[in-house]
């Protein structure tokens, strides 16, 4: 997954934004943290986020109407950090 994620980054234009909780049961920080390396080292640009734990299932933080303030927060700064506004016009 680490190599095909590399891969995969060489035809991504925009700013990605990785966010996660640290007990997401599918994918562990150091798994993520790997993947997002890749990312990188393969021309990606974007931000990780790692969110302290949610709850008892990380991996629901993004669709859980009581986590919008979570990863919301994180979510406008990347918008603000990588001037996304900018990038669609």
């Amino acid at each position: 997954m680490t190599e095909t994620i590399g891969r995969y980054a060489e035809n991504i234009d925009v700013p990605v934004l990785w966010h996660y909780a640290e007990n997401d049961v599918f994918f562990p920080p150091y798994i993520v943290s790997q993947w997002f390396q890749a990312f990188k080292d393969g021309g990606g640009s974007g931000k990780l986020v790692i969110e302290p734990p949610y709850k008892s299932n990380g991996h629901k933080l993004l669709v859980a109407d009581d986590a919008i303030p979570v990863w919301g927060k994180a979510f406008d700064e990347f918008l603000f950090e990588f001037n996304i506004s900018q990038l669609l016009n």
